[in-house]
């Protein structure tokens, strides 16, 4: 036993030690202490244990850390809240798998209830393999690298997360607070899987600047409501729906690259309204964004109702006859909106979209009509030619064969195939019709998605299949020879 036990600049008290020494072998029944106020527990052996005290040389072994409550904090911190951190350096002359048995763990403001792996120390690095933690609401589980052999230390971590709460994460994790502020908007869980990397700078916090991530948010529920931007927006547009978003059941795939978060573009669909958004965000909050959205045009007169002024819509189309477009038809009124400034002071710029004062769905659907319209012209020219080669068939064989028969029966016979030919080319005119009105209304929707899908299906699939690729190519341990 003693009561305090230096070791660098750590003191350890409660010194319990029980075990033996033979050789250049330790072998630990058990060893707890006291450091910062956490109480552990450690077993196992260790090898080389003379070499490595005398000569430097390096010691193995393996070792098992238990411990009911432990906060990392105090190891990050300083007695001066402004004064660097000394970096923890891993000391290179260490081989040294650790098993981990944590309970109550305080990280930062996040709070793990549990925390299960294994831990190894080698060449001034440590690995973490497979750790398994409750945290945030609920799973969270991670692999990587910490790397001090640098001036500046690097981290490199794969992260799956299981039914966690916006919330929470937001508030504990000051990197979500700089890089994913919206998450204080949103209430609800999420699943996640991300594998990032960065620097860490003398505060042992990362340096965003060499942040780099890749990975996606699959919303479980989430409402994302009392956000400067829907307010703004809504306000705009005269529509009440906007200033809350259902967000539940989304896949949203994000890259960070030296800082700077981007979003590849989704669609999220919430009471009849379509938007496309994508864009990107600094750490410095600053953000560029482009929503592309499609809102039905009975929003805007059910706020009519409800409003002597329908300042939306009046609004839009004000913006419109400045760029010489009419916004009157159409089922539905396409807008860009592009995002800037932060999230609390945004700056949006709402544009109408179209051609010629049509809707997207309005100029299709008139591409379309030419074109059949085309089409019909054709055939009816066609079929007159087949009927008046038909009629002077007639005429020929009448001529030649019934000499005998009066003027009058071959005015009779003109007659009726003069009758004939404008049934035909009614019945032709009454088909094409057909053709026309079932072609625009039961075709127009899937081919203007069609097109839709084609101008933004393959970008973001591109886009994604390279996020994709990156979280299974990860292997961080390939650096260190792991």
């Amino acid at each position: 036993k003693a009561d305090e036990l230096v070791y660098g600049d750590y003191v350890l008290t409660q010194n319990t030690f029980k075990g033996s020494i033979t050789g250049e072998t330790i072998s630990i029944d058990s060893y707890s202490a006291e450091l910062y106020d956490n109480d552990f527990e450690v077993s196992g052996a260790l090898n080389g244990l003379y070499d490595y005290v005398f000569d430097n040389q390096v010691i193995d072994g393996k070792l098992l850390f238990s411990s009911d409550k432990f906060n990392v904090n105090p190891f990050m911190e300083s007695g001066d809240p402004d004064a660097p951190v000394e970096v923890f350096r891993v000391p290179t002359n260490m081989n040294i798998e650790i098993l981990t048995k944590l309970k109550d763990v305080t990280y930062q403001k996040m709070q793990i209830e549990k925390m299960d792996g294994t831990i190894s120390m080698k060449d001034g690095a440590i690995h973490f393999n497979e750790v398994v933690s409750q945290a945030l609401g609920g799973d969270m589980n991670f692999e990587g690298l910490y790397d001090s052999t640098s001036e500046e230390p690097l981290f490199s971590l794969k992260y799956d997360m299981s039914k966690v709460s916006f919330k929470e994460t937001f508030e504990s994790l000051a990197t979500v607070q700089k890089l994913a502020g919206v998450m204080e908007y949103i209430e609800g869980f999420f699943n996640s899987t991300l594998v990032m990397e960065a620097n860490l700078n003398d505060k042992m916090f990362p340096n965003l600047s060499t942040l780099n991530a890749q990975g996606f948010i699959e919303t479980i529920t989430g409402k994302l409501k009392e956000i400067g931007p829907l307010k703004e927006m809504s306000s705009q547009l005269g529509i009440k729906e906007l200033e809350s978003i259902d967000l539940s059941n989304t896949k949203n795939w994000f890259e960070i690259k030296d800082g700077t978060v981007g979003i590849k573009p989704e669609t999220y669909n919430f009471n009849d309204i379509e938007m496309v958004v994508s864009g990107n965000h600094a750490y410095d909050s600053n953000m560029s964004y482009t929503i592309m959205a499609k809102i039905p045009r009975a929003k805007f007169e059910d706020n009519k109702a409800t409003s002597a002024l329908n300042s939306g819509l009046q609004f839009l189309e004000g913006k419109a006859d400045k760029i010489g477009l009419d916004i009157g038809q159409g089922e539905f009124i396409n807008l860009r909106i592009d995002l800037g400034g932060t999230l609390l002071k945004p700056l949006i710029d709402i544009t109408p979209v179209g051609s010629e004062g049509r809707s997207l769905k309005q100029q299709v659907k008139d591409e379309v009509t030419n074109k059949v319209n085309e089409t019909k012209d054709t055939l009816v020219q066609i079929a007159n030619e087949k009927v008046d080669q038909l009629k002077d068939s007639v005429n020929t064989v009448i001529e030649s064969t019934v000499d005998t028969l009066s003027s009058k029966v071959e005015e009779k016979v003109n007659e009726q195939l003069d009758t004939l030919q404008n049934k035909v080319k009614d019945k032709i005119d009454e088909k094409m019709d057909t053709i026309v009105g079932d072609l625009i209304d039961n075709k127009l929707d899937t081919l203007v998605q069609d097109q839709l899908d084609n101008i933004l299906g393959d970008k973001k699939t591109e886009e994604v299949d390279k996020i994709k690729d990156k979280i299974k190519d990860w292997n961080p341990f390939k650096k260190k020879g792991g």
